[in-house]
Order: structure tokens, then C-alpha cells, then sequence
């Protein structure tokens, strides 16, 4: 399910190689590819995972080394390769031009809602 919300980077930096910001917000609607969902807290641990650009699991460009969840999310730093589309996906998130993230996630134990 791939699941698109407001999540921000919130730095990224070209000597450390990491880009930092929240990956999941709780308790706020986000539209996935399966319709609305909404998570929340305590419904997603921690887990190290892999960046993958624009969802493409053949094309890594990072790996997670921290992540944390607190009452309104969850957020992650993300090491970025030394490849030509790690440097660039630095690059663009230090311009600006790539600004936030897009998850995906399995779930395992769901509700159905009706939204307004």
C-alpha cells in the first residue's frame, strides 16, 4: 500500500549524507493507494528499512539508522548512498525540490471507517 501524506524532510545534510523528517503522522488522514487511511499511535514500531526513490525497491539510495515515534509520528534519518541518484536525491531534498516522503506499509490488523 503506498500511502501519501504531509511528511516533511526536515533537514538534509551533503557531509553526513542523511536526510531527517517524519514518515508517518498519526491520527491524520493520508490517502494510499488502497483510499483514505489513518494511523494510529502505536500502530507502527520502529524497523530499519531501506529508501527506495520514487518507490522503486530496484533503486535504493539509503538506509534508515534512526528512527523514533512519539504522540505525533514517526520520524526517521536516512543515510544516503554515495551513488549518482543518492547525490542527487541529496541534492534536490537540500534545494527543496524533494521536500517529503512516501511510505509503504502492511497492514496487518485494520478497521474499515466511512470518511466525511
Amino acid at each position: 500500500m503506498k500511502i501519501t501524506t504531509p511528511m516533511r524532510i526536515t533537514a538534509a545534510d551533503s557531509e553526513s549524507r542523511t536526510i531527517t523528517g517524519q514518515i508517518v503522522a498519526f491520527d491524520v488522514a493520508a490517502n494510499a493507494s488502497t483510499g483514505k487511511v489513518l494511523f494510529k499511535a502505536g500502530s507502527i514500531e520502529p524497523a530499519a528499512v531501506k529508501l527506495n526513490l520514487e518507490h522503486d525497491s530496484a533503486r535504493p539510495i539509503g538506509r534508515s539508522i534512526d528512527m523514533s515515534a512519539d504522540a505525533n509520528g514517526m520520524s526517521a534519518t536516512f543515510k544516503i548512498s554515495q551513488t549518482s541518484a543518492g547525490t542527487d536525491a541529496l541534492i534536490e531534498a537540500m534545494d527543496g525540490l524533494r521536500d517529503g516522503f512516501s511510505v509503504e506499509a502492511e497492514a496487518t490488523d485494520f478497521a474499515y471507517r466511512d470518511w466525511e
